[in-house]
């Protein structure tokens, strides 16, 4: 569990986007693509992180 905590770590700043966005989306301010990339980019970033070890 340590080295997933240590691969999210960078990832924290997107991580709190996802929440932001999806509000946007919601209200019909944003579009769902935007929320479903970058969901998709943080999965990517902390699958390489981790396989990586850092």
């Amino acid at each position: 569990m340590t080295r997933l905590r240590t691969a999210l770590i960078p990832a924290y700043p997107t991580l709190l986007t996802v929440p932001v966005l999806a509000a946007l989306a919601a209200a019909d301010l944003a579009p769902w693509s935007v929320l479903f990339s970058v969901a998709a980019a943080l999965a990517v970033l902390a699958a390489v992180r981790h396989k990586r070890g850092h």
